[in-house]
């Protein structure tokens, strides 16, 4: 079985504002807890992220943490129409780097994946 158990996930959040569509955030959901966190900058538009897990540490000889890693996704600001590569901290949901792309991509519903690109 593929499938494991879990307690959190991340996405895109259409209307963060409650009333505008395009007001777009992350969002770090809570399952077990019913909690939420989010990552939301006005007039910029995130694409689905996707999560990257921290690889050979452990905690006290038990796996680590759900959320020990970090997220990526491409941002389209909305005023310059430039595009950037974002990684945040998938638990604290703050920034750690941010890079310019020099060029514009589009806004993405979905994030991308190509198996095998990363060893």
């Amino acid at each position: 079985m593929a499938a494991k158990p879990y307690c959190l996930y991340w996405a895109v959040e259409w209307r963060h504002d409650d009333t505008n569509y395009a007001t777009t955030a992350i969002v770090r959901q809570d399952v077990c807890r019913g909690t939420r966190t989010y990552w939301y900058r006005p007039n910029a538009y995130p694409s689905e992220p996707t999560f990257v897990p921290r690889s050979g540490t452990k905690s006290h000889g038990q796996d680590e943490a759900e959320d020990a890693g970090v997220l990526l996704f491409t941002l389209l600001d909305g005023a310059s129409g430039k595009s950037s590569l974002v990684e945040l901290d998938a638990r604290s949901m703050q920034v750690l780097t941010e890079a310019d792309l020099n060029v514009t991509i589009g806004f993405t519903t979905h994030g991308e994946f190509y198996d095998g690109l990363i060893s």
